[in-house]
This record gives C-alpha cells, structure tokens and sequence, in this order.
C-alpha cells in the first residue's frame, strides 16, 4: 500500500538511509555546458530530457529525483507534502504561493506554501498578552490572504471559523486550496 511506503520513506529519511534516485544518472546522460558562472567558470549540467521522467505514484506528475519504496515512485519532496487518514486514504497537498496580511498599527505580512498553512498563520499568530504591540492579534482583527488570482480579507474569528469548517478533524489538515475556496465564496 501507498500509505506504507511513504511512512517508510519517512522513516529512511530520519535514519539518513534514503536513496534519492535521478534518471539522468540511471539512463548515464552526459553532462553538457550550461553556461558560465560569475566567476567565468563553465557550469555543467545535464540536457533537459523530460520523456525520461518517471511518474510519481503519489501525485502522478513526472519526476526526475525519485525514491523507489516497495515498487512505489514518487518524488522525495512528496514525502512532506502527503497526509495519511487512519483508513489509508492518501491526499497530497497543493503548493501555492500565498501571503497573510496582518492589519494592525504596523502592516505586516508572512509567507505560506498551502493555504492550510495560510490558515493556521492567520489563526494562531500573536495573540495573547505576550505578543509585541504592533503585532497583537485579537478576534476583531482584519487580516488578508492573497494569491495572484485574488484576495480575501476576513477577522481572526472568521478565519478561525473557516479553519474549523474545512479542517479534516481526523488529519488535522486542510486539503482545500485557496483558489478554491475564493470560488465557494
């Protein structure tokens, strides 16, 4: 099963036993000229061949680094980016480029790859007695997650509503994107 394979990548990785494979070394490609560095010394790389791409049983998309666990393929970043329910499901999260906006006395912004993480920014940040000044957060705040496709801004308290609507309570992740949920909206 999938799931296995992945839980044992995770395990190798923290061993530092995981072999990360490269299908231009496999199919023994010549390195070729790239080009020069700032230095003028010549770069060398290898000739970009996607048909050698394998495809990754995780997210089906092709690969060029790769780690083979029980007959299953997948990329090694993969690893990281899956959750595994208690009934085996594997779900992949979807990398995209977000940014949080804080409107407090001093604007401040943080970076997210997922909008789940996104979520758990614009939720468990700086709130509370202890946080600075210019960036306490409190359930009356306004705060703005952005893509290139949109914007929405919200409260604290309404993120954190939208975090517990679309939370998956057994995983504890958000498998929504945010262009999908600009779409609900």
């Amino acid at each position: 099963m999938i799931a296995d394979a992945i839980q044992k990548a995770k395990q190798l990785r923290k061993a530092g036993k995981l072999e990360i494979m490269d299908v231009y070394k496999i199919h023994k490609c010549d390195k070729v000229e790239k080009g020069f560095d700032r230095s003028g010394e010549i770069i060398y790389g290898y000739p970009y061949q996607p048909d050698l791409f394998i495809k990754s049983d995780v997210s089906l998309m092709p690969c060029r680094l790769f780690v083979r666990i029980d007959g299953y393929m997948f990329h090694p970043d993969e690893i990281d980016r899956v959750s595994i329910a208690k009934d085996g499901v594997v779900q992949i999260k979807k990398i995209e480029s977000l940014t949080v906006t804080f409107h407090t006395s001093e604007e401040t912004t943080d970076k997210a790859r997922s909008f789940d993480s996104a979520l758990w920014i614009a939720t468990a940040t700086f709130s509370g007695k202890d946080a600075p000044e210019d960036r306490r957060i409190t359930n009356n705040t306004l705060i703005t997650i952005s893509s290139k496709s949109g914007e929405i801004t919200k409260t604290r308290a309404e993120w954190l509503e939208a975090l517990r609507s679309l939370e998956d309570w057994k995983t504890r992740t958000v498998y929504t994107t945010f262009q999908q949920y600009c779409d609900q909206q």
